[in-house]
């Protein structure tokens, strides 16, 4: 919601003025990281449609930078099934969506079920019980954004090219829009959308800081980060779980909530493996 002003609220329509709005939206697309733009004259809107068209738009072009529009990622569900039986089904719709990256070969080992089985470890031993099963169930299908992401991407050695990056940052925020269809329980789609979010504000795709990152999330980045160094990829020589730890003990504070780093080392120096 941005710039000088839409005719779209016009009482007429004037076809002149729709293709020079068009001209200008082709114009802003153009020139940022954008699939499609609206821009509204804000001043002319009652505050009850500016909170319904609000709701429509995940980002707001906000002088010079886009900002995470809050009232996109609101609750948006009303009641969620928490019966043993609603369980079992969310976690069934969660492993048939995890078995598509197996099929379509995106990684040589089970990451997937190490996120879900690890974050869910996490939050047992941090006493977060009932976290701990919607972790399972968000770790099955954290990366789900990524079936929208050409497979070469995935396994492609050295540095990605501007676009395919963008491409990449998409996904926590695609995986929350496809999971938001599901009325799973809140905290999953919110832990998806924040798994690859930073303590220091550098994550994405929101660059969200401290405690503006929920504990689900906190918790699904350490499980993520931890599997995905634990084993090769093409795209780094160093692997294994003493690095990937490391790396997580090294960052702590910076990157990844002290609490969670040390909930996920203790879960180790008791026996936990992949």
């Amino acid at each position: 919601m941005v710039g000088e002003g839409s005719w779209i609220f016009d009482e007429s329509f004037n076809a002149a003025k729709m293709l020079e709005y068009e001209s200008k939206m082709d114009e802003f697309i153009g020139e940022n990281p954008l699939d499609a733009c609206c821009i509204y004259d804000t001043s002319v809107i009652n505050k009850r449609m500016l909170l319904q068209i609000s709701g429509l738009h995940p980002f707001i072009f906000d002088t010079d930078s886009f900002t995470p529009n809050y009232d996109y990622f609101k609750d948006t569900y009303g009641h969620v099934c928490e019966s043993d039986e609603c369980r079992q089904l969310y976690m069934g719709t969660a492993t048939m969506a995890s078995e598509m990256f197996r099929i379509r070969g995106f990684y040589t080992e089970d990451h997937c079920k190490n996120v879900s089985r690890l974050a869910c470890a996490i939050a047992r031993k941090m006493n977060e019980i009932r976290l701990a099963g919607e972790l399972e169930t968000a770790g099955m299908i954290h990366d789900i954004g990524m079936m929208t992401i050409f497979s070469e991407m995935i396994g492609k050695p050295g540095k990605l090219a501007w676009f395919e990056s963008q491409l990449l940052h998409e996904h926590p925020l695609v995986g929350y829009e496809l999971v938001k269809k599901v009325p799973f329980p809140r905290p999953i789609a919110k832990a998806i959308l924040e798994h690859h979010e930073r303590l220091d504000g550098s994550g994405y795709p929101l660059g969200l800081k401290g405690d503006e990152i929920s504990i689900g999330g906190k918790i699904l980045a350490v499980a993520e980060v931890v599997s995905a160094m634990s084993f090769y990829r093409i795209y780094r020589d160093d692997y294994g779980v003493e690095v990937a730890l490391n790396e997580i003990e090294k960052e702590a504070d910076r990157f990844y909530d002290s609490d969670v780093v040390g909930a996920c080392l203790k879960c180790f120096e008791e026996g936990f493996e992949f």
